[in-house]
Formats: C-alpha cells, sequence, structure tokens
C-alpha cells in the first residue's frame, strides 16, 4: 500500500468516511448505521483501509486528527488496513467492526488498541507496542492466526469472550508477550487451535476461568516458560481438549485448577515438569477423563487436592516438591493410595515422592505417619528392585547369581521391615520377642503336660532315682518331688525366656530338655526349640542394629 501524504480530500472521501473524518477532527465517537456489527458490505458503512489508516496515523495539518484519536463503530473496512512500523495517534478503538483482509500491525506504536466485538480474517500485531489495554473481547472473532509474538502491553491483555478460530495451527500466538497487568481469556474465551503464551511475562493475573482451549492431538495452551506475578486459573468451566503445558512456568501466586476439565485422548492432559508456583497449588474437583499428569520436578507451595482429582495410573510425581499439605485427605492410607497413582511411570519406580511426603507430613508433627511412609516406601523400593532383577534375567550364571543375590535382599529386606520397621519401629522387635516366648512357652507347657520333658544331664538320666520312673508318664514330676527335689524346679514360661532371648539365661534350658523320644510334643518342643532360639537371635540382631543406626533409617 503507498503511503497518503497528500491531503485528506485527495482520497475522495466517501460519505461515511466524511463522517468519520469530522468525528476524529472534534474528538469524539462515529457510529454508522445502528453502531452494530455489520453483515455484509454496505456503501453506507465501508470505509476503505487507506482512508482509515491516515486517520489512525493522525491525518495531516489540514486534516489533523484530535488527541482522542480514533472512535468508531458499526464500519465494514475493504482493503488490507497496514499500519506496521507506525504510530498511532492517540487510542484506537474499532468496535463491531468487519474487516475484509488481515490486519498487519508489525511493530506498531499504539496507545490503546480496542477491536472489541470486531470480526476479521487475521490479526498480524508482532512486536507491537501499547501504552494501555488491548481489548480482543466480547463478540471478537478471528477465523485465523492472531499473532502477538514480542508484544509489550503496558496495561491489559483482556480476551474474554472472545472467539480465536485456526484449527490445526495456532490460534493466539502470544509468545515472549510482555502484559503488565492481566491476561484474560476467561468467560466464554473459545480457541480452536494452539493457544500459544511461552515464554510470556505477566504482571498480574493470567486468568482461563471459564474459557475452552480445543486443539485434539496437539497443544491446547502452551505456557512453557511464563513468568507470571500474579495466579494462574484454570478452574470453574476451564475446558482444555488437548495439551495443557506449563513446562518451566513460574508463577508468584497461586496455581487454581479447582473444577477445570483437562482431556488429551492422544497423550498428556497436563504437562507441568519444572514449573515453580510460589503460593497454593489448588487441584480439587478436577475432571480429566483422558490424558496424564506429569509434574515431575515442579515445586508448588501449599497442597490442596482431592484423591478423585488424581487419575489412577496417569501421574507422575518423581521430584513433585510441596512445603505443606492442606487437603480434604491427609490420613496416612490415602496419601500413600495416592503416591502409587504417581510413583511408577513407564514400568519405572520413583521413590522420591514417598521421601516427600514423610518430610512435609514430619515438618507438620504428623511423625507417626511418616514412618509409616518411609517404612512403604523402603519395602516398595525393594519390591521393584526385586522384580527388576527377575526380569533381567537372560539365562547365564551371572544373571542367576544376580536373581539369588536379589532373593536373599528380599528377605533380609522382609525380616527388617516387620521386625523393626527398617529402623523407625525398634521396638516392634519387643512384640516379636514377647511371641517368640509365648510360643515358646507354650511347647514347654505342653511337652511337660504329656511328660515329654526330662533333666537335661547325663548323670540324672543315668542315676537309680531316675531309672526307677523313667517308664511313668509323669516320669518329670514325680522324680522332682521325691529324689529330684533339690534340682532346679521346672517353669515353662522361664524355659520359654531362656529358650527365646539370647545372651540371658535364667537356667531352665539348661536343667530341662525335651525329648523327642517322649511323643509328638516332645518332638515339637525339641525342633521348636532350635527355631524359636535362632528366631530370637535374628529379632535380637535386628533390633541392637536399629537401636544402634547400623540399619540406616536415611532421616532428613
Amino acid at each position: 500500500m503507498a503511503r497518503i501524504w497528500s491531503e485528506i480530500e485527495a482520497l475522495n472521501p466517501t460519505e461515511p468516511e466524511r463522517a468519520l473524518i469530522d468525528a476524529c477532527k472534534a474528538g469524539s465517537g462515529c457510529w454508522l448505521g445502528d453502531g452494530t456489527l455489520p453483515d455484509r458490505p454496505d456503501p453506507d458503512r465501508t470505509i476503505r483501509a487507506e482512508v482509515l489508516r491516515y486517520l489512525i496515523l493522525g491525518g495531516c495539518d489540514a486534516c489533523r486528527v484530535h488527541e482522542q484519536g480514533v472512535r468508531m463503530l458499526g464500519a465494514y473496512v475493504s482493503g488490507k488496513l497496514d499500519l506496521s512500523y507506525a504510530k498511532a495517534n492517540g487510542p484506537t478503538m474499532l468496535a463491531f467492526f468487519r474487516f475484509q483482509e488481515p490486519i498487519v500491525a508489525l511493530q506498531t506504536w499504539f496507545e490503546t488498541l480496542n477491536l472489541t466485538d470486531s470480526v476479521l480474517p487475521g490479526l498480524n500485531a508482532q512486536g507491537v507496542r501499547v501504552a494501555g489495554n488491548v481489548f480482543l473481547r466480547g463478540g471478537f472473532t478471528c477465523e485465523g492466526e492472531v499473532s502477538l509474538s514480542g508484544a509489550e502491553i503496558g496495561g491489559q491483555l483482556a480476551c474474554e469472550e472472545g472467539t480465536f478460530r485456526n484449527p490445526g495451527g495456532i490460534a493466539l500466538s502470544a509468545q515472549r508477550v510482555r502484559v503488565s497487568g492481566s491476561l484474560l481469556l476467561s468467560d466464554g474465551f473459545t480457541a480452536e487451535g494452539q493457544v500459544s503464551l511461552s515464554g510470556a511475562e505477566i504482571g498480574g493475573q493470567l486468568d482461563c476461568e471459564e474459557g475452552m482451549f480445543h486443539n485434539p492431538g496437539g497443544i491446547a495452551l502452551n505456557a512453557q516458560g511464563v513468568r507470571l506475578e500474579g495466579d494462574l486459573f484454570l478452574s470453574a468451566g476451564f475446558t482444555a481438549g488437548g495439551e495443557v503445558s506449563l513446562t518451566g512456568t513460574e508463577i508468584g501466586g497461586q496455581l487454581i485448577c479447582e473444577l477445570g476439565e483437562f482431556r488429551n485422548a492422544a497423550g498428556k492432559a497436563l504437562m507441568a515438569q519444572r514449573l515453580r508456583v510460589g503460593e497454593g497449588f489448588i487441584w480439587r474437583r478436577v475432571d480429566i477423563s483422558s490424558g496424564a499428569v506429569d509434574l515431575a520436578s515442579a515445586q508448588v507451595g501449599d497442597l490442596v487436592d482431592d484423591m478423585d482429582s488424581w487419575p489412577v495410573g496417569r501421574v507422575n510425581l518423581d521430584g513433585f516438591t510441596y512445603q505443606r499439605i492442606s487437603a480434604a485427605f491427609t490420613d496416612t492410607e490415602s496419601r500413600l493410595e495416592w503416591l502409587r497413582r504417581g510413583t511408577v511411570w513407564s514400568d519405572d519406580f520413583y521413590p522420591q515422592p514417598y521421601s516427600q511426603l514423610a518430610k512435609v507430613l514430619r515438618e507438620m508433627g504428623h511423625e507417626r505417619a511418616a514412618r509409616r511412609v518411609r517404612i512403604e516406601q523402603r519395602r516398595l523400593t525393594m519390591l521393584h528392585d526385586w522384580r527388576r532383577a527377575h526380569r533381567a534375567l537372560d539365562g547365564t550364571w551371572r544373571a542367576r547369581w544376580r536373581r539369588l543375590g536379589a532373593d536373599l535382599r528380599g528377605v533380609s529386606d522382609g525380616l527388617q521391615r516387620v521386625v523393626v520397621g527398617y529402623g523407625w519401629r525398634p521396638f516392634l522387635s519387643l512384640v516379636w520377642l514377647a511371641g517368640l516366648w509365648l510360643m515358646a512357652a507354650f511347647l514347654a507347657r505342653m511337652a511337660w503336660s504329656s511328660g515329654a520333658m526330662v533333666p537335661n544331664s547325663d548323670v540324672i538320666l543315668t542315676s537309680p532315682g531316675w531309672q526307677a520312673v523313667e517308664g511313668a508318664r509323669d516320669a518329670a514330676l514325680t522324680w522332682s518331688e521325691t529324689v529330684g527335689r533339690d534340682w532346679t524346679t521346672f517353669n515353662p514360661v522361664l524355659w520359654g525366656f531362656d529358650t527365646v532371648v539370647p545372651i540371658i539365661e535364667v537356667g531352665q534350658t539348661g536343667a530341662w530338655a525335651p525329648s523327642p523320644a517322649r511323643g509328638g510334643w516332645g518332638q515339637a518342643a525339641f525342633w521348636g526349640q532350635w527355631l524359636l532360639s535362632i528366631a530370637g537371635w535374628i529379632v535380637a540382631a535386628l533390633a541392637a542394629a536399629a537401636v544402634t543406626g547400623l540399619i540406616r533409617r536415611d532421616d532428613e
């Protein structure tokens, strides 16, 4: 388009154009027709793009536009409006406009830009500079790409209720945009195609509440690397049909996803790797019917969530950290179920989320819950290590030895878990010792009652006194009440203690022993003594290791 340097009369303005010229000179607004959006070209409401450009840039000495700029409603613009590398004079309000061709405004400078309720086939405003607000809202409709990449906006970028259509492509490109105020993609905002905000810097809020982002099979909302001072609202009517990417995004306030809908049958519904949120992450009553949630290495302040918002088997929590839990479900079992939904990814187990949860629970004063989480972490780590060792078998001797090592480690790990809780519950060993003690006492009592318990001395067993009663069923009782009354009195409880508890001896096992030749209870007590003694040594050794720290607990 040739630049216009002549007087306005050289353009031979039409009647509606003269009305616009007069309004611009007077500093008032201009309404064509009833001021509503024209359905089609109308001679009474048509403004040529070259005339509109002439007025937006301020006119000339013979036709000086008022500092109020161009303010017009209800026009049809014929031709291509190209404002590239120019500076607008005063505010630019072109509301209820229908443009024949896309608007081009490369690196243009505006006071404000208002295209509310206007319809156009495209807008290329890369590098545009706007001192105030940009309004692409209301009935604003673009049937092509809207590009604001690299733009600098001193106020708000308001796109509420706007419609941006470019299926299969980019509907709204605001990459590396700088907005001093808020960016509003809310209240009925609709995008068919990708909305790209990657690298944007926003001084206020990014509000997508009640916004619809539709780009099946691709990225619906690309906010990678966005730096946001305020809150990000993906809530209360927010709908994404495609991936929402917040990778590397930094949010100074809260990330609010309550009542939002994330759907992406082709892949991840929410990609938030390396996300940084200064305050709370609210993830409640979220609908994810398809797609995964990836929060790998994300960092947030308070975590406010509910179980139903986390899809089963489609969550990655590896590296996800938070400072506090403020949620309806804080009980240990529910949180462990939450972790199970997000710690196995591509058949690999990631233990870090367990460490993170235990750390937060401990800092919140829930010591017992934290220990329960760490115990479960150790159990699952060993289980997955064992499975991996068995899956990797290739039939070689080396693989068989590796399998044997995995099995031995599994046995050792299982004993540590059930006996001392991996060192976090050392007093659990006392319960095991008590159980073994009672079992040994029971066997001793039954062996004594059946006559299977005899003095543990070769001298006594060959003595005339014992030989006199040896054949009787209650030989031990008869002997101890007569000839052997000075021998150590049998006590099944103390005998059980002597059998199970190592090092400490009370003389019962040294004085009495079960005879396997004297019936079933004798055999049971004979073999049970050995097994229970070995078990007692194992339990005592694990308890000592837990107390002395040989079983490492890895406390934070």
